[in-house]
């Protein structure tokens, strides 16, 4: 059966390419517990990386990719290592070699003579989650990464000053204000440093590029994470229990502070993969993808434009974000980030006014390339605080007024369940952002309430909503009353708001809603043998799997999930030895893709449901470093 729990399995113990252990041509060591002599080799590692570690990891940089292995377990082999640390990574190399911080794949098995084994849980799917990796418990601010707060390089150069954004040598094509590149590696702002000088070293300690962080836990206080840069991957991290200080996770703005006083100090980041990994009883937001600083002026905004690109998040749980204080968005993705992909994810438990994910609108009339897709987002706090909207794309937040708007969002084979609002991609008339090329498709959404199930209206155009299952909860179930959207091959119960609903799009009645999944009470939604729904949907030509990455076929259900015979709980067979009929796992569907259903299809929507019925944006725009209140 594809039910929540396979997906859940798939979570946790797909992608085992990644569960061994990441060797690079030069390896360091880092044992909390060794007392002996410290050089970072396996038999004299260091105790922690100080300031004279981190010149000799930066000087092997220059020539090798590298990584650093921090004792996962004492040396009893059973007990988790743990220490209060910022580990905070010091890159100043700027150039290709990977820096890799693992906290998983070896540990320390005696004190006297160091000798370092591999961890003896070979999965690291289960040791990052059950105390198997280096915990960190953080220094009271931060657990693992850089800041904002680590510093830049400062110059003077012909009686202007500049900030170093982009780690590098000093040449004549990067010469502050001279250079034909410099603007890829300073910004004009400051009010005194030392002279620039061709051949020296300038350091961006916001923003380090080509950094692995895998395997560590990180819990406490104040134990929050941070990071920034180019070819970064963050993997098997566990971050928990954050009761004071937030997000959980943050990447980092390309400017600071968080006031109108702003000025650019990293150039943005791109290539970011974030996956395997939980984040679970957080202080303020789960994870913030900072990108323009919604704090900055308009003016500043719109002149440095769209900043973050190629930002992947996948395989991840987020669960109770903002439940120790402050806002609790699950994903809270910040305006300017473009090519961001958001899949294999399950968020639960959001509140506190926020959000399961926030989509952040454009600077410019660009394609975004945003995709969120095989998602499970479900059960909100209903706390009585707002928001709790699933899926939330929705421009007019005074922050963001002097942004275009959104410009390609795709939204296909989610499920949402439980929540206040469910799939929402809305422009706004004041101001005029509209919401353009929007796709909505084959998206299974229950239980919403008070507000819409799903919602594609105001200022839209070029818009497609096709294929999606929206039942229980509130009406109206669907608003999509606006002339730019083509909306048809839908299903649903309740009340459906719609300018042109297509003919193929179904009225169902509620009972008949809820028989066409396994089991909506318990969030099992595969689509059961015989539903309405079966093979009544439109074919897309830019997708062809569902929920769990099953192909869905030549006849395609209304739903994110595609009928399978072995999907279909079997009825308990009688003791009758020979099967009958009724039990052969093969369907047999109605040849013709787009057959005429046999419910009465409601395009028009009775009066008494309006588009009111869709929440006014009230999205967060606060920096990390305020949690959003």
């Amino acid at each position: 059966m594809k039910s929540k729990a396979a997906f859940v399995i798939l979570i946790f113990s797909g992608f085992s390419a990644f569960a061994g252990a990441v060797e690079a041509s030069t390896n360091f060591y880092v044992d909390p517990d060794w007392t002996g002599v410290q050089v970072g080799t396996a038999s004299q590692p260091w105790n922690a990386l100080s300031a004279s570690a981190w010149t000799t990891i930066n000087a092997a940089l220059a020539s090798d990719d590298l990584t650093i292995y921090f004792s996962a377990l004492k040396a009893d082999r059973v007990t988790q290592q743990s220490r209060a640390w910022f580990v905070q990574c010091r890159r100043t190399d700027y150039g290709p070699h990977r820096l890799t911080l693992d906290g998983y794949s070896f540990y320390n098995s005696s004190e006297t003579s160091p000798n370092w084994l591999s961890n003896p849980d070979t999965d690291i799917n289960d040791a990052y989650l059950n105390g198997k990796v280096f915990k960190t418990t953080g220094d009271g601010s931060q657990a693992l990464g850089w800041t904002r707060v680590d510093g830049n390089d400062f110059v003077t150069h012909n009686g202007l000053v500049y900030c170093c954004i982009e780690s590098h040598l000093a040449s004549s094509d990067n010469e502050p204000g001279v250079g034909p590149n410099w603007q890829l590696y300073w910004d004009q702002h400051g009010t005194s440093s030392t002279e620039w000088s061709s051949g020296a070293s300038y350091k961006c300690y916001v923003k380090q590029n080509n950094v692995t962080l895998r395997g560590f836990e990180a819990t406490g206080a104040g134990a929050r994470s941070t990071v920034a840069g180019d070819n970064l991957v963050w993997e098997y991290n566990y971050i928990h229990d954050v009761t004071v200080i937030g997000p959980g996770l943050d990447l980092s703005y390309t400017s600071h502070p968080d006031s109108s006083a702003a000025q650019i100090i990293a150039r943005p980041s791109t290539n970011l993969v974030f996956h395997h990994f939980r984040i679970k009883n957080t202080y303020g937001e789960g994870f913030y993808l900072g990108s323009i600083n919604p704090d900055a002026t308009g003016t500043f905004q719109l002149a440095h434009g769209n900043q973050h690109s190629y930002v992947l998040l996948e395989d991840f749980v987020i669960i109770n974000p903002g439940i120790n204080g402050a806002q609790g968005d699950g994903v809270d993705c910040k305006s300017g980030i473009t090519y961001l992909t958001i899949r294999l994810g399950d968020i639960s438990g959001f509140g506190g006014n926020g959000n399961g994910i926030n989509l952040g609108l454009s600077a410019t009339n660009t394609d975004q390339h945003i995709l969120v897709e095989r998602n499970f987002i479900h059960d909100s706090t209903f706390d009585n605080q707002g928001a709790q909207r699933a899926i939330h794309a929705q421009t007019g937040g005074a922050s963001d007024a002097s942004l275009y708007g959104f410009k390609g969002v795709t939204i296909r084979n989610n499920i949402v369940a439980n929540c206040q609002l469910g799939i929402q991609f809305t422009g706004s008339t004041s101001p005029n952002q509209p919401a353009t090329y929007g796709s909505v498709f084959n998206n299974t959404v229950y239980n919403v309430t008070p507000n819409a199930g799903l919602a594609v209206n105001t200022n839209v155009s070029n818009c497609v909503v096709k294929n999606n299952f929206v039942f229980g909860g509130a009406d109206p179930r669907g608003v999509m009353d606006a002339s730019g959207v083509v909306s048809d091959y839908n299903a649903h119960d309740g009340t459906w708001i719609s300018s042109s609903e297509g003919l193929h799009t179904l009225a169902l009645g509620s009972t008949q809603a809820l028989a066409s999944v396994v089991d909506a009470a318990t969030e099992n939604f595969d689509v059961v043998l015989g539903a309405p729904i079966n093979h009544m949907a439109q074919t897309q030509v830019s997708f062809s799997d569902d929920f769990v990455g099953d192909p869905r076929g030549l006849l395609w259900d209304i739903s994110a999930y595609q009928y399978e015979p072995t999907a279909t709980p079997t009825p308990t067979p009688t003791a009758t030895p020979a099967p009958t009929p009724t039990a052969t796992p093969t369907p047999t569907p109605t040849p013709t893709v787009t057959p005429t259903p046999t419910a009465t299809p409601t395009p028009t929507p009775t009066a008494t449901a309006t588009p009111t019925a869709t929440p006014t944006a009230t999205p967060c725009h606060g920096g990390w470093k305020h949690g959003c209140h």
